[in-house]
């Protein structure tokens, strides 16, 4: 089941989720995550850029 929340809600809710999923690159997260989030990133870091230049 998916459950979609705004990060204060979520915060104030952990106790409620088992995992939370961050799926930025790896950079994004090492910048800033919710406590306890795992990395599971659809693009590595490099891939952000190549993907708008193509697109554009």
């Amino acid at each position: 089941m998916l459950v979609t929340v705004a990060a204060t809600e979520a915060l104030a809710r952990l106790h409620e989720f088992d995992a939370f999923i961050d799926a930025r690159t790896q950079s994004e997260f090492a910048l800033d995550r919710l406590p306890g989030a795992v990395n599971w990133p659809s693009l590595t870091d490099d891939e952000p850029s190549l993907v708008g230049t193509e697109y554009k």
